[in-house]
């Protein structure tokens, strides 16, 4: 079975330090889907090495 990525295509600005920008953005991503399915959002919250930032 394979597992399932995240993958996140950041625009032309400026970003924050990549590690930093990653944790940014999961922790947005989980918030919103929270507000729409609490459960979701709580597996979700276990797939961080799953979410991946490309430059």
């Amino acid at each position: 079975m394979t597992t399932k990525q995240i993958i996140y295509v950041s625009g032309k600005n400026p970003k924050p330090e990549p590690a930093l920008h990653r944790e940014l953005l999961w922790r947005t991503l989980v918030e919103g889907v929270r507000r729409a399915d609490r459960t979701v959002a709580g597996t979700l919250q276990t797939r961080f090495p799953q979410f991946h930032l490309v430059g």
